[in-house]
C-alpha cells in the first residue's frame, strides 16, 4: 500500500484522482508470455493537472518493462529486426521503435564536428 503519491513532473505530493490499470509485457518465462498487471495512481496536482505516477521498471508511456526492451535491443545486435519480431510475436515496427528508443537512451550523442572522413 502506498501512502504518498508523488507527481512525476514536479516531485511534489498530490492527491489521487483515480487508478489506472496497465498490462505490462515482460521477458518470456519457459516459452510463455509473461504479463504483469499493475495499478498506477492518477495524481491530481495543485494546478488541477493529472499525471500518472511513475514506475521505476517501466518507461513512461511504454507497455514493456525496461529489461524486456534491453533484451530486444540486445537481440537486434545479432539478429534482424524481423527475426526478433517473429521470435517474440511482435510487430516489426514495435521492435524497431523499442530498439531505437533504447539506443537513444543509452548511446551518447555524437558531435558532428568530431566525425572525420578516414580513407582506408
Amino acid at each position: 500500500m502506498r501512502y504518498k503519491f508523488m507527481d512525476p513532473v514536479r516531485n511534489k505530493q498530490g492527491t489521487v484522482n483515480s487508478y489506472v490499470r496497465r498490462i505490462i509485457h515482460d521477458i518470456p518465462f519457459l516459452a510463455y508470455r509473461f504479463q504483469i498487471e499493475i495499478e498506477l495512481a492518477q495524481v491530481l496536482t495543485e494546478t488541477n493537472l493529472r499525471h500518472i505516477e511513475s514506475c521505476e521498471f517501466v518507461a513512461k508511456g511504454c507497455y514493456y518493462t525496461k529489461r524486456f526492451c534491453r533484451l530486444i535491443s540486445g537481440l537486434c545486435r545479432h539478429m534482424t529486426i524481423s527475426a526478433v519480431a517473429r521470435h517474440f510475436d511482435l510487430r516489426w515496427e514495435t521492435v524497431k521503435n523499442i530498439d531505437k528508443a533504447y539506443l537513444q537512451a543509452t548511446l551518447p550523442a555524437l558531435d558532428p564536428s568530431q566525425l572525420v572522413d578516414i580513407a582506408c
